[in-house]
């Protein structure tokens, strides 16, 4: 984590009277104390303290960042970044769970003239339609069949899996 630190000694300070301490995080400098020489020793004690208690922040901070960092690389490695459902990858990390567990059924959705749409009404509109069907797939299952597992498994296509094999469910 990036060390809280003061500066070594204290700095006439030209503005006021008295004496600075610089307050650094690494090599940044966020600040300082003033106060006049016949409290330094006193606020020594307490600057000290309180950098102690900046590290700490800091170094909380830190971790909390790259938690966070962590997820969002997360979300970026198994989430389709532009309709927001779970991408090929995810898909077959969670199929080959599935397909562990027993039967299942496994259905691909393919947007029929998809080059078409793109070359007619030019790709923000292939972009809607993507988003389009995305969200509706995403919708039903989650609504309606949570243990079906479903992604965006190229560029037009989509597929579900199911855990069984009971056609009267899926047509």
């Amino acid at each position: 984590p990036s060390s809280v630190q003061l500066s070594p000694k204290w700095y006439k300070s030209s503005h006021t009277a008295g004496e600075s301490l610089w307050i650094y995080i690494g090599q940044e400098r966020i600040g300082h104390v003033r106060a006049p020489k016949e409290l330094r020793n006193v606020l020594n004690v307490s600057v000290h303290l309180v950098s102690s208690k900046l590290y700490e922040i800091c170094s909380k901070l830190e971790k909390h960042k790259l938690k966070d960092k962590a997820k969002k690389l997360e979300r970026l490695a198994y989430c389709d970044t532009l309709t927001q459902i779970p991408n090929r990858r995810a898909f077959e990390g969670q199929a080959d769970a599935m397909a562990k567990e027993g039967d299942f059924t496994f259905i691909i959705i393919d947007i029929d003239h998809f080059k078409q749409v793109n070359d007619t009404h030019w790709h923000q509109a292939g972009d809607d339609a993507l988003v389009f069907m995305a969200s509706r797939l995403k919708e039903y299952c989650n609504k309606n069949e949570p243990q079906w597992i479903y992604g965006r498994f190229g560029w037009e296509e989509f597929v579900l899996m199911l855990p069984y094999k009971d056609r009267s469910r899926i047509e």
